[in-house]
């Protein structure tokens, strides 16, 4: 990561403590987070899959057993990093591109991550795994400014995007490059395989941390994708679980529900949800077995991966003051991406060592195998793409209903294991919270741990203030979460709302809303809406208003799709008007692809140096600023770039007003006072919004012009209109 991103990150964050501000050492944090697995899946929920290292931390920690997830990979990333709910963070849905901010491909710039945050708070700030809040474009000269290490993280390594080959994932990355797994120089396994990949890039992060700033606190996410589809893992992952599932769907569902019921974690849940499918149906029980313990290898592959890290962390003498953090990003899932079989294919040569794989979904091997898919091919290889489809997903589940993608139990819940020596006594017996807790928790948790201030801008732009609460106490003592306001839940139109102990739920945008009491019936198989229907009235009613006030609506935005540009920037609005010092986020900014531009303000006090407004970086951008006596406006259009200037007029106060026209000729038009200046610029306009947003009175980020990056107005302004200009426009 380039020093200088790190120097201006110091300055965004102004007022957090410095390092070592605390009456006690600061924990290292270390967050981790498993891909669409179920709340039963681990050994301390019911799980039949060996956990033993995840079981140990619960045991000599803590675990809450009502924390939820959004219900899909990416908002749950969104939620779990900005403390927002995920509509607020731009992510409400997958990573695609709508004319809507809350259903948009990548973080808003309105959104501070738990990284920049730490990061300003004196914290080294690492990730390893996957990303998924970025658009889903393979350009990382234009899409890096989305990457983890321009949200605040020092060193990444990991994908992009959001699944791909456990052998060969597709966007690959160091820190801002792309990588092949057979030429990445840092590392050079005998055989590759994301997971271990995940673990031990984690290991390298410690030990350079050990060795370059040992005294230093860090911040660590850890995102593994295990055991998100396709199901792949080596043999010897999978050996253990041969002949485990033989006894199928029903069967492993009652031995979970049995555990649990034993173990006393969730004696809330009542009846408990009923198993899908009937194992005496299943004509090819082997195959379908098979997925189930390819699933299970994967997952056990993972839980030996934490072992290592908590085990590096004891041999630097770091685990006892350290807050490592287990949990999902949401329930198992149903769906079955490879269902159609691939037609035959001849082998092809094999890749060259250094050949980026762009293909999530690869028609063929690094070593030309075609890859094949369909409901008769056995899991686990590299030529292999499969799912475990419904039936286990809901075994996954147990005991709760529905999937990822809904926001039943099933979708949303996920049990969280906390561990920390120094501030969890541990005991012999697991201590639980009951009390209801989210993503949108983490942030301040964090924040608190590390003596950290929320900032109240980011870049210049005002942020979003957070959602959760924090869960300190929670983990040192054991003590309720305290929240003053309910939860809420929007994806794909499944909506749903927790209030203390009730829970309004709904299937679709006009589903009807459903009702459960939470502490007799987590398990939600009785609906008292038509007992209660005050209840339900009061609750739709807050979730309208959270719905209206956190950019999910309008409701079925998600659908709206638009082809994406090679940009990757969201559509901007039209007119725009700001004070001296205000900025706003790229998502509300000017629509500048195939506009021209015209922008006017009154300069009313000197001294007159600085820059007046702009939006934009020196690839895509444009900027009025005011420097050696002179007033310059400067459009930068790809790699065209056009700047015309004139004389300070001599008089206060004047109006600058500064145009590029859209017309054939096209032409920039700046004017200061009686002073003018103007030329030709052909039928040039933007060809992609800018990716940085507009601001008045400064440059909030990578400087337009030739000036330098702090470089603000030092007199004083009138509003700044800026208007987006169309061919029609005269």
């Amino acid at each position: 990561m380039r020093l200088s991103y790190f120097i201006l990150m110091a300055g965004l964050f102004a007022g957090v403590p410095a390092l070592g501000s605390s009456a006690s050492p600061r924990p290292n944090i270390v967050l981790i987070l498993s891909d669409d697995m179920g709340f039963s899946d681990i050994g301390v929920t019911g799980g039949e899959i060996q956990t033993p290292n995840i079981d140990s931390l619960a045991h000599g920690g803590r675990i809450f057993t009502q924390f939820y997830n959004t219900a899909r990979c990416c908002p749950s990333r969104a939620a779990l990093m900005t403390g927002l709910y995920s509509h607020q963070a731009g992510i409400g849905h997958l990573i695609y591109k709508t004319p809507y901010i809350g259903y948009g491909d990548h973080l808003t710039s309105d959104s501070a991550t738990i990284a920049e945050v730490l990061h300003g708070a004196g914290y080294a700030t690492y990730m390893v795994g996957k990303w998924h809040m970025a658009p889903r474009t393979y350009d990382p000269v234009k899409d890096v400014q989305y990457w983890p290490t321009r949200r605040g993280f020092d060193k990444f390594y990991g994908t992009i995007n959001g699944s791909d080959s456990f052998y060969d994932p597709a966007t690959l990355t160091r820190g801002e490059k792309y990588i092949s797994p057979e030429a990445d120089p840092l590392y050079k396994p005998d055989h590759f395989y994301y997971t271990d990949a995940i673990t031990d890039n984690a290991i390298m992060y410690l030990k350079e941390h050990e060795k370059q700033d040992p005294e230093k606190p860090f911040f660590m996410y850890v995102a593994y994708t295990a055991s998100h589809w396709p199901m792949q893992a080596p043999d010897d992952a999978i050996a253990p679980y041969r002949g485990k599932y033989d006894a199928g769907y029903e069967t492993m569902h009652a031995a979970r529900a049995r555990r649990l019921k034993e173990s006393g974690l969730v004696p809330e849940v009542g009846d408990i949800a009923p198993p899908v499918g009937k194992w005496a149906d299943v004509k090819d029980k082997k195959l379908k077995a098979a997925l189930m313990e390819t699933y299970a290898g994967m997952a056990s592959r993972m839980d030996q991966g934490i072992g290592k890290i908590v085990e590096q962390l004891r041999a630097e003498g770091k685990l006892d003051n350290t807050l490592l953090i287990y949990l999902q990003d949401n329930g198992a899932c149903a769906e079955d991406p490879y269902a159609k079989p691939r037609p035959p294919r001849k082998p092809v040569p094999p890749m060259k060592p250094d050949e980026i794989q762009t293909d999530s979904q690869p028609k063929y091997t690094r070593d030309g195998k075609p890859v094949r898919t369909g409901h008769d091919v056995f899991p686990g290889p590299p030529d292999t793409l499969t799912a475990y489809l419904e039936e286990w997903a809901n075994v996954s589940n147990t005991p709760f209903r529905k999937y990822k993608h809904f926001v039943q139990e099933g979708g949303i819940s996920t049990p969280l294991v906390a561990y920390w020596p120094a501030g969890i006594h541990p005991t012999s017996a697991t201590q639980v919270v009951r009390t209801p807790a989210h993503l949108i928790d983490l942030m301040p948790t964090f924040m608190e741990l590390a003596g950290a201030s929320y900032p109240k801008t980011r870049q210049g732009v005002a942020l979003q203030p957070l959602q959760g609460v924090s869960l300190v106490s929670s983990l040192t003592s054991g003590a309720a979460v305290k929240r003053g306001e309910p939860l809420f839940w929007e994806h794909e139109g499944n909506r749903a709302v927790r209030d203390g102990k009730w829970k309004i739920v709904a299937i679709s945008e006009d589903g009807p809303w459903e009702l459960y009491d939470m502490e007799t019936d987590r398990g939600e198989t009785h609906d008292l809406s038509a007992q209660h229907p005050d209840i339900v009235k009061k609750m739709a009613a807050q979730w309208q208003q959270w719905a209206a006030t956190h950019r999910v609506l309008p409701l079925g935005g998600w659908r709206d799709r638009i082809k994406i540009h090679p940009d990757g920037a969201q559509p901007g609005v039209e007119k725009v008007t700001l004070k001296q010092g205000e900025a706003l986020p790229q998502e509300k900014s000017l629509e500048m692809k195939d506009h021209g531009l015209r922008i006017s303000f009154d300069v009313l006090a000197g001294p007159v140096e600085g820059v007046l407004a702009a939006q934009g970086a020196s690839f895509n951008g444009f900027s009025v600023y005011a420097k050696n006596g002179r007033v310059h406006f400067v459009a930068a259009i790809d790699k065209e770039r056009q700047e015309v200037s004139v004389s300070v007029p001599d008089k206060l106060p004047f109006t600058v007003t500064a145009e590029l026209l859209p017309d054939e000729s096209g032409s920039t038009t700046l004017k200061a006072g009686y002073n003018t200046a103007k030329a030709p610029f052909g039928d040039k306009l933007f060809p992609a919004n800018p990716t940085q947003g507009i601001s008045a009175g400064f440059d909030s980020e990578t400087p337009v012009g030739k000036y330098p990056k702090q470089f603000p107005f030092r007199g004083k302004l009138g509003p700044v209109s800026a208007e987006a200009l169309t061919k029609s426009t005269e």
